[in-house]
């Protein structure tokens, strides 16, 4: 494609504009880590000029072609994977992409369809096709077996790949199958919302320990192994546990969470768990008043709840999951429970090994002190989506030139 060039001026610097376009499953006002790194690069990508779109599923807090932050939102009725099956406007989508003549086209998320129906039409369209795969959470599932043999082949179409970490088994997927158009670019965090961490725990807390955990209820996030630590754990009077995450009485993990929540506070009135769903600024509160945040996960990729614990100096303990044990050894805000992985590659917490970290953590002020030191510094140094998006936009530009 013969490229038109436009420049516009920001400040007193002549800046070429690029067209980029998003797609993702799932974008605002829906909540959930991926929803939070999107929004966050496509806002920054229109905040340094940019002409940005993001297609991603209709949702009923957000008209079908909205603007939100300077970012069009195009809606699509859309379900389903090349797995599972795709339903809904998957023509009006592919019609859609092919319309908008992008100069990045930028992909978020294996086995969705917003990623999915693209593959084996990347050649359709006039674009850079770049490629976020977060994780390939299905790869090692049978049913998936021909959908991965057949990505070793879609990820040499992108003319970039984009992974969070060297650490993971996305980017050994793709190195091993000689896939070279690579490049790593971490997760972070908005920095304007931890730019002035203030601590609200006491160093002379007597009032027990605050543990918090943030993950929606999809089943996989380790809520039923949280509730189990926090309750076995051996901890001051007062202690309580938090778990944030979208209310949803059709989960069977929520409702599980509110059961088992209600049994064990009627039978330890020394402790207390809460089954809660909050706004930001509820949940920025949270980050800065608890003591230690516990994120036992079975899957993940690069977990943005641990860069932004690590912001809000607060300590995290989780499994070895995705690329958190590399999140924790270069904050220096984390530490890592003993883990196992199933037959379906998920990550199983050891109990007895999260209980025994837990209770020594809460047990050492000083400690804790230290990490929430380390891990603010670090994230407000390194891990910033002004900073991260640089990085995205300078590798665009390269693709483009």
């Amino acid at each position: 494609m013969l490229r038109a060039n436009h420049f516009a001026f920001k400040g007193s610097i002549l800046l070429e504009i690029m067209k980029i376009l998003c797609s993702v499953q799932f974008y605002h006002p829906a909540k959930g880590g991926m929803e939070e790194v999107v929004k966050q690069l496509s806002t920054h990508f229109s905040m340094a000029g940019h002409d940005v779109t993001v297609a991603t599923s209709a949702n009923t807090g957000r008209s079908p072609d909205a603007t939100i932050d300077g970012v069009r939102v195009k809606s699509f009725n859309i379900k389903g994977n090349l797995v599972k099956g795709i339903s809904g406007e998957a023509q009006s989508y592919l019609d859609f992409l092919k319309s908008e003549k992008a100069d990045i086209y930028i992909f978020f998320a294996a086995q969705q369809w917003s990623t999915d129906l693209a593959l084996g039409n990347l050649h359709r369209l006039p674009g850079k096709k770049v490629f976020v795969p977060t994780g390939f959470s299905s790869l090692v599932q049978s049913e998936y077996s021909q959908y991965f043999e057949k990505m070793k082949t879609w990820l040499k179409e992108f003319d970039l790949n984009v992974f969070h970490s060297k650490q993971y088994q996305d980017y050994s997927f793709a190195v091993n199958n000689e896939v070279m158009n690579n490049c790593i670019i971490p997760n972070g965090v908005n920095q304007n919302e931890f730019s002035n961490v203030k601590r609200i725990t006491s160093t002379t807390n007597t009032s027990g320990i605050r543990v918090l955990s943030v993950g929606n209820h999809t089943g996989v996030k380790g809520h039923s192994e949280i509730i189990e630590i926090f309750s076995k754990a051996k901890l001051p009077d007062g202690s309580s546990l938090t778990i944030v995450g979208e209310k949803n009485f059709k989960a069977r993990c929520y409702l599980k969470c509110l059961s088992k929540a209600k049994i064990l506070n009627l039978i330890n009135k020394k402790k207390e768990i809460k089954i809660v769903s909050t706004t930001r600024k509820e949940l920025l509160d949270l980050f800065y008043s608890s003591d230690i945040f516990l994120f036992p996960s079975n899957i993940e990729c690069s977990p943005l709840v641990l860069f932004e614990s690590a912001a809000a100096g607060l300590p995290f303990l989780a499994t070895d999951v995705g690329n958190s044990t590399e999140i924790s050894e270069l904050t220096g805000a984390g530490i890592i429970l003993e883990t196992r992985k199933n037959i379906n590659g998920y990550s199983m917490v050891n109990i007895k090994d999260a209980i025994s970290k837990l209770e020594t953590l809460a047990n050492n002020q000083d400690k804790r002190a230290k990490m929430s030191k380390s891990g603010v510094e670090v994230i407000a140094e390194s891990y910033t989506w002004e900073k991260i998006s640089h990085s995205y936009l300078k590798n665009f530009e390269d693709l483009l030139n």
